[in-house]
């Protein structure tokens, strides 16, 4: 059906847009300095467009320094963009809240003040160059789906909606963070990877692509490290084969050059190769393994926080709101499910099997570094750090709502696709507009 792929492509190319202004109203909606950690991350741009060197981790001589541990790619392509337009260092003055409670909603991290007009503007400036990591992202979860589901699948612009229309996903991508690049890299990198599973034989071209975007990743955030299981899944897969050590090689090669070069400038910036994100202060490993069973609640903060918790984790959105991404949550269920349960047949549906896995290896692997971090690091179920698996999670999202589907609907003929994409489009972006409103009201 010509016409119908043809219509779909429209739609996709319409939501991409929706996304991107969603996305700007965000931008202009939270309060500067508000998102998660943005002052620091401002700091880090800004030693960059200063002096052109990368920070330094001195928290006891720079309040806003705790991010200078980041990797860099993230903040040097968007200060690159910003020379590109004429944006010198932001120079926004952050005064620190002394009353900050994270258990209080809408508790602001930094007092109000009377900011230089020209400050303001970089500050807005900044935030929408990095909102062009939203677009790329929603592009290449499209990708995927279409991989998956086929291009022409109501079921996938269904499942495309509910996840790409996320609003911790928009509220983030339109404030300053480093989650944008390891977000777009990881949704590329997976597209990739469903590509090259279906290439026959294995394309040594596409394996080198997927590893590249895969350490383009990593050098944007250390959660780009949940890739290593899926590239890892797909190079097993490739050795199976006639000269699969090429395909294998082509896909781990970059992994391990980014990997090298990490910590070579770690070992430069901060004298030892390993340096990390250091634990808490009274941090217990131990304590903090025990309370993910003790209190299983910790998933429903992750599941929250990863639809739609704003600024610094202490504004949800009103619970009944919650509601709407149980229709999301679900699909990925039933996918899960759906790709336990089938066997392998025909080369067309071992292909299918294999992209399912690939994103039930990456959802997997991303949750797993999530719960590392709280153990090791930091006791803090965070939503957001589960966003470099959004790809993962639109493609389990659509195979469930494509397997609920056929089931209920058989061979049956109707709109009734095109009025579940409908449904879900409204849904999501009733959400976001109540989320621009909560923030709204919350910070005003």
């Amino acid at each position: 059906m010509p016409g119908a792929r043809r219509d779909l492509r429209f739609a996709r190319a319409g939501l991409v847009l929706l996304a991107t202004c969603l996305g700007v109203a965000y931008s202009f909606v939270a309060p500067l300095g508000e998102a998660p950690d943005e002052a620091a991350h401002v700091y880090y741009l800004d030693q960059l467009l200063e002096s052109g060197a990368l920070p330094r981790y001195a928290p006891a001589a720079e309040r806003q320094s705790y991010e200078a541990h980041q990797p860099p790619l993230d903040y040097v392509l968007v200060a690159c963009a910003a020379r590109a337009l004429g944006v010198g260092p932001i120079g926004f003055p952050f005064v620190p809240n002394p009353d900050l409670d994270f258990r209080s909603s809408a508790s602001r991290a930094f007092l109000p003040v009377a900011a230089p007009p020209d400050a303001v503007r970089r500050f807005h400036v900044v935030r929408l160059i990095r909102l062009a990591w939203l677009p790329l992202t929603l592009l290449a979860i499209a990708g995927a789906v279409g991989r998956v589901v086929g291009a022409g699948s109501h079921a996938g612009l269904a499942a495309i909606c509910l996840v790409g229309l996320a609003p911790q996903l928009l509220h983030t991508s339109a404030t300053f963070n480093n989650d944008g690049g390891v977000v777009a890299f990881s949704c590329l990198c997976l597209l990739l990877l469903l590509r090259l599973v279906g290439s026959v034989p294995f394309s040594p071209g596409l394996a080198l692509l997927a590893g590249a975007s895969a350490a383009c990743a990593i050098l944007s955030k250390g959660s780009g490290l949940a890739l290593v299981a899926p590239l890892g899944l797909a190079a097993w897969w490739a050795l199976r084969g006639p000269r699969g050590w090429r395909v294998a090689a082509a896909l781990l090669a970059p992994l391990a050059l980014a990997g090298a070069a990490l910590l070579a400038l770690n070992a430069l910036r901060f004298g030892t190769p390993r340096f990390a994100f250091p634990a808490a202060p009274g941090h217990d490993v131990l304590a903090s393994a025990l309370r993910l069973v003790a209190e299983p609640e910790w998933l429903a903060t992750l599941w929250s926080s990863f639809w739609a918790r704003f600024g610094w984790f202490n504004l949800p959105l009103p619970v009944a709101a919650y509601a709407l991404f149980l229709p999301a949550t679900v699909a990925v269920g039933i996918g899960l499910l759906a790709r336990a349960s089938e066997r392998g047949g025909r080369a067309a549906e071992q292909t299918a099997s294999r992209r399912r896995r690939l994103a039930a290896c990456a959802l997997a692997a991303n949750l797993l570094l999530v719960v590392a971090f709280m153990v090791a690091v930091n006791w803090q179920p965070q939503g957001r750090l589960l966003l470099p698996s959004l790809g993962a999670l639109a493609v389990l999202a659509a195979s469930g709502i494509e397997s609920g589907w056929r089931r209920w609907r058989g061979d049956r003929a109707g709109p009734s696709g095109a009025v579940l994409a409908g449904l879900a489009l409204a849904a999501m972006v009733a959400v976001n507009l109540l989320g621009l409103i909560w923030i709204g009201r919350a910070y005003r």
